[in-house]
């Protein structure tokens, strides 16, 4: 078998995540001078990576505020030394409780989308808390749309009400900006959000509130974040085929990759057959050549990977099987039992979903 890593990795026999760490602490540089810069708070969003071991190179470059997806990642790394905590999904009411004993070791800041999050929120709150509106720019995920001033007025006065909350700013996500085609575009759609949440903070009058924003592509692409005062990307330390798809990242950007073995190959269908399907990968695609792919293989070596000339993607998934459509001699150079890089389409599901990492000396990377 020639396309094999060295035994210290395949010694993993299924499928599994590598990151090129010297890609990656090339990446958090770039973004966290690029934000040091601006005289911007970078706080970046650590549900991409959801690592300890991570985290410490993102201390290294001196963060110390970050944005997390649930309470229990936040949970899990205020336990582990980081005090000043972004929730950035709504707020739970059931997990009240949980977040008020948090609240006691660390600076938590929740996100509430609407009027009726604030009530709730309020009427229950006796601890001390930062809370963020979520304002949609965009997105049209959650949150208060920019110009319903009238009920971003509401969410403000429904949380001043209560003495234990702190209203600390306005929240957005522009994650319109992963269904853009290039860097132009992306840029344009920050502007735009910018423009807006200024707005609805200028109608508010309240100015001492922060704007916090936060999405890898603008924040890979754009040279001046403009009028706000925080940052929170988090792809960016991986990157992934999606990224790179729509103009964010080159490809020599891309810092992780899933090691999955070749458990068939049908020559005549010009197909081979992985370990690694939707429950490894994700189900999550990007339109390439006018058809949905999942991934793209490449070359591994013992120092990383290379890309093959031509498009080779993973075309199929189910639970456990992923299909590569191969071109040129691909087919040729491969055999069953070999190894073949993945590039997934979003490297956050990917994280999620293998749940751990490992290093090209072999080294293992917890996750939560």
């Amino acid at each position: 078998m020639a396309n094999i890593l060295p035994m210290k990795i395949i010694n993993q026999k299924t499928p599994h995540l590598l990151i090129d760490k010297q890609k990656a602490i090339r990446n958090l540089k770039k973004i966290s001078v690029k934000y040091r810069n601006s005289g911007i708070i970078f706080r970046p969003h650590f549900k991409t990576h959801q690592s300890l071991e991570i985290g410490k190179w993102f201390g290294t470059e001196g963060v110390e505020k970050i944005t997390v997806s649930s309470v229990t990642m936040a949970a899990y790394f205020a336990r582990n030394g980081w005090n000043d905590i972004t929730i950035a999904f709504p707020f739970n009411i059931y997990e009240y409780y949980d977040i008020a004993a948090l609240a006691e070791a660390a600076r938590i800041c929740l996100t509430v989308p609407s009027p009726e999050s604030a009530r709730l929120l309020a009427d229950i709150c006796v601890t001390d808390i930062d809370v963020m509106i979520e304002i949609d720019t965009g997105d049209g995920r959650s949150g208060t749309e920019w110009d319903d001033f009238d009920t971003i007025k509401s969410c403000t006065d429904i949380l001043n009400s209560n003495s234990n909350i702190n209203l600390k700013g306005l929240l957005t996500h522009s994650g319109n900006t992963y269904k853009a085609k290039g860097a132009g575009e992306i840029k344009s759609i920050y502007i735009n959000t910018v423009e807006k949440i200024n707005r609805s903070r200028s109608v508010l009058g309240i100015t001492n509130l922060l704007i916090s924003v936060g999405d890898t592509p603008s924040s890979s692409v754009v040279t001046d974040f403009g009028n706000i005062d925080e940052g929170r990307p988090g792809n960016f330390i991986f990157y992934d085929l999606m990224q790179n798809s729509i103009g964010s990242c080159n490809p020599e950007d891309i810092s992780i990759v899933a090691v999955c073995p070749i458990v068939d190959i049908r020559r005549r269908a010009g197909t081979m057959v992985i370990y690694g399907g939707g429950v490894h990968l994700s189900k999550e695609s990007v339109f390439i050549d006018n058809r949905p792919v999942f991934g793209l293989a490449v070359k591994l070596h013992e120092k990383g990977w290379d890309f093959f000339p031509g498009n080779n993607f993973v075309t199929g998934l189910s639970q456990e099987h992923g299909i590569i459509t191969c071109s040129g001699n691909l087919l040729n150079s491969y055999n069953i039992g070999d190894m073949i890089g993945i590039i997934p389409v979003h490297s956050c599901l990917t994280a999620n979903l293998m749940g751990e990492y490992y290093l090209f000396d072999g080294t293992r990377i917890d996750h939560l």
